[in-house]
């Protein structure tokens, strides 16, 4: 059996490389993210057979920041893609070692929001299962009362253009067509008083805060759906529970 050599890229990737992925996922019917092969703030892991591309894994950079302004850097573990002739081979776990040994020094975390075919995958690397991001339908923006500095909010580039509560597109299902809200933190977080929608509106919320952050007790009732957050640490101490995660942290979603 032919061995595979693994290297990191970060973005942006060189014109042959992305040409190189975009075959790949058409090949293997995979809906690859060609737009974020050209911009900056990833890390392409890649496994190569004879010069061909069998493998790749992305992981998005984020930075997290507290009430306090202390910020930490973690990653977002996004598309995955592997040639359907190369499968069964371990590929998955090998590009993330790579990762752990390339970059990990330089980083806190990494999370992903597995879905039902990726969630054992990520529970058999080490993540733990830490959170679901919870969509609920409300009349009313949902109301906003952080008194805890311990709390990461994602330091999105867009939140000094936006108001606390940006709206998001998702590319699949439902929402390409009814968007999602959720909430961005700066470094003024204060306590909101929510105001009365004409329409109802879905918004995105971090089922460990929903109590602390927005005094909801009770939401079963207007459950829409959730997803859950796997997480592993690159330093031990870290608790994955104090990450704010939402739509606004997951990748998928158009501005």
């Amino acid at each position: 059996m032919l061995n595979e050599i693994i290297k990191i890229h970060e973005s942006p990737l060189k014109e042959k490389l992305q040409e190189e992925l975009i075959t790949l996922g058409r090949n293997n019917n995979f809906n690859l993210d060609a737009q974020a092969l050209g911009n900056s703030g990833s890390y392409y892991v890649t496994a190569s057979i004879d010069g061909n591309v069998i493998a790749m894994r992305r992981f998005l950079q984020h930075v997290f920041r507290t009430a306090d302004n202390e910020s930490i850097k973690v990653l977002q573990a996004c598309d995955t893609l592997t040639d359907k002739n190369f499968r069964g081979r371990g590929l998955f776990s090998k590009l993330f070692s790579e990762l752990k040994i390339s970059v990990g020094n330089n980083y806190v975390c990494t999370f992903n929001f597995p879905n039902n075919l990726s969630y054992a995958a990520y529970i058999k690397d080490g993540f733990n299962l830490v959170n679901n991001i919870i969509t609920v339908v409300m009349d009313r923006a949902p109301i906003i009362n952080n008194e805890k500095s311990v709390i990461y909010y994602d330091d999105l580039e867009l939140a000094a253009d936006q108001t606390s509560w940006l709206k998001h597109n998702l590319k699949n299902g439902l929402h390409r067509y009814l968007p999602i809200y959720s909430y961005v933190a700066n470094n003024n977080i204060l306590a909101g008083e929510s105001s009365k929608q004409h329409f109802p509106r879905f918004y995105s919320l971090s089922g460990n805060h929903l109590e602390s952050i927005h005094n909801m007790r009770f939401i079963k009732s207007i459950l829409f759906s959730y997803r859950p957050v796997t997480f592993y640490s690159f330093q031990k101490e870290f608790i994955g529970n104090d990450l704010y995660l939402n739509a606004a942290s997951y990748d998928t979603s158009v501005w």
